[in-house]
């Protein structure tokens, strides 16, 4: 619903279009993080050579066994002593319109 102009209101008119089209895509996102930690938990073997590869810092092999999975979104991984991330993200025109993350602790 639009609100009645008000002078004391220095922003312009909100236009939720983009905002939905994120809402929709991060929809789609959380999808693809579902599967991923589907896959983790799923699987000891998998998520036992994921943890290696990760405490080895051997990136080539953690994006490798990302891509496995094999969900479209694009997946940037940064891991600690402690536990990995996935940060999952959706371009548009060029753009990063929305990322969904998550932690998961070893």
């Amino acid at each position: 619903m639009m609100g009645i102009p008000n002078d004391s209101n220095p922003y312009p008119p909100v236009d939720p279009t983009r905002l939905h089209q994120s809402a929709t895509y991060s929809m789609e996102l959380t999808k693809h993080a579902n599967q991923l930690v589907t896959k983790i938990s799923q699987s000891t073997t998998f998520a036992k050579e994921l943890m290696t590869a990760a405490q080895k810092s051997d990136q080539r092999k953690v994006d490798e066994m990302i891509a496995s999975v094999g969900i479209p979104s694009k997946v940037t991984t940064k891991y600690t002593p402690s536990g990995i991330r996935f940060v999952l993200h959706k371009e548009v025109d060029g753009a990063v319109c929305c990322e969904v993350s998550m932690i998961l602790n070893w």
